[in-house]
């Protein structure tokens, strides 16, 4: 048996494995008492409602394994540039360019495949006025695209875990999606 929790703001389900608990309506509830039920947000304003949707389908996007080969392609062939050193180098600008071309141009063709009439600077321009709202890995994700900072931030990340000097969770931690016809 599994949980499906399907979020119309996410668009996508997330498959949670049996015998765990799960906060609903405030309550602690232990899974075995639920088979499947939904979250709702309640958007009151059409903009919420677009909003929400563009998210969205960006998760969507990232989630792809086209996506992330692209991202993960794009790290690799710059990830060794990049140092903590408080001074940008030069060559930082050439790549953060780069990465808004490659990265973001990526998920503005897939959003206005998706959507009639999206435009990105305008949906930058909302992100930008929720910015004290947002939180989470597209939140991230988008960031990188207009906030040098966090780009850089990023790569470091990314050449921290691949120097091998980032905490590794990965023996303590595991993160498995469990598909309805192998639970039981």
């Amino acid at each position: 048996m599994f949980m499906l929790f399907k979020s119309p703001i996410m668009s996508s389900n997330i498959e949670v494995c049996k015998n765990k608990f799960t906060l609903v309506d405030s309550q602690i509830v232990k899974d075995d008492d639920i088979d499947m039920f939904s979250f709702f947000h309640e958007c009151s304003e059409e903009s919420d409602k677009s909003f929400h949707a563009v998210i969205g389908y960006i998760e969507e996007i990232i989630m792809d394994t086209t996506f992330v080969e692209i991202l993960t392609s794009f790290m690799e062939k710059y990830w060794k540039h990049f140092d903590s050193d408080e001074e940008n180098k030069l060559i930082y600008s050439d790549i953060f360019y780069s990465y808004q071309e490659t990265i973001e141009k990526y998920i503005e063709k897939k959003l206005m495949e998706k959507i009639d009439n999206f435009s990105m600077k305008n949906f930058e321009e909302e992100l930008i006025e929720r910015r004290t709202e947002l939180d989470g890995e597209i939140f991230e994700i988008l960031a990188t695209f207009s906030d040098f900072l966090e780009f850089k931030e990023m790569f470091l990340d990314y050449k921290r875990m691949k120097e091998g000097s980032s905490i590794d969770f990965s023996e303590d931690l595991l993160v498995k999606k469990c598909a309805p016809d192998t639970v039981q």
